[in-house]
């Protein structure tokens, strides 16, 4: 898959910051979640091309910010915390359960590391753990690639070749909260949002 990658980034003139990010991921998450983000951006950047064939712009911001989705994912509460003080918003994110922390902080972490300052690909990351209703384009292509990322890589080609962007959000939100409540964890209100958004439209 890495390879993949690779051959992605180079088609859209990212090779370098790929490089980087591929690099830093690899001495920094373990070995699942390295496998994810790669499968994650090679989904991303294929149902950015499907869905709008014409738009490089939505290409690359799909591909970046599925490759920096997770970058902060396996940080302890206290970093994420830290994070959000440095930059302004320990306010705005207070109370989010610890799950969702990492969705929130890595954005701001893409700042600092790699200097990546893109508000649509921050909020494309923001939203790729709750979901909430009304996501751009760029949102929902990422909310549905973390879903295809979650699989076996020919049970993700399977779903992404059988079902359309909206029919993905919701397989993805549908798993999401399954999860959730076996582990007893808490729903965000959005998630719910957003669950009967898409619900009602199936």
């Amino acid at each position: 898959m890495k390879g993949k990658i690779i051959e992605i980034a180079k088609t859209l003139s990212l090779e370098e910051t790929a490089l980087s990010i591929i690099e830093f991921n690899e001495q920094n998450l373990s070995d699942y979640r390295k496998s994810h983000i790669l499968q994650v951006s090679y989904f991303s950047y294929h149902l950015a091309v499907r869905e709008n064939q014409e738009n490089d712009d939505l290409h690359k911001k799909s591909f970046l910010a599925a490759m920096l989705h997770d970058c902060t994912k396996e940080r302890k509460p206290q970093f994420h915390y830290d994070l959000f003080k440095k930059h302004g918003v320990e306010e705005k994110y207070s109370g989010f359960p610890v799950p969702v922390l990492h969705s929130k902080s890595a954005g701001l972490f893409a700042q600092d590391q790699f200097s990546i300052r893109d508000p649509e690909i921050d909020e494309a990351i923001s939203c790729h753990t709750t979901g909430k209703i009304d996501m751009s384009d760029l949102a929902q292509i990422l909310y549905a690639a973390d879903y295809l990322g979650s699989l076996e890589f020919e049970a993700a080609q399977s779903s992404f070749n059988e079902n359309d962007l909206s029919s993905l959000c919701l397989e993805k939100v549908k798993k999401s909260m399954t999860h959730l409540v076996k582990a007893n964890h808490t729903i965000h209100p959005d998630t719910f949002e957003y669950y009967n958004s898409l619900a009602g439209k199936s």
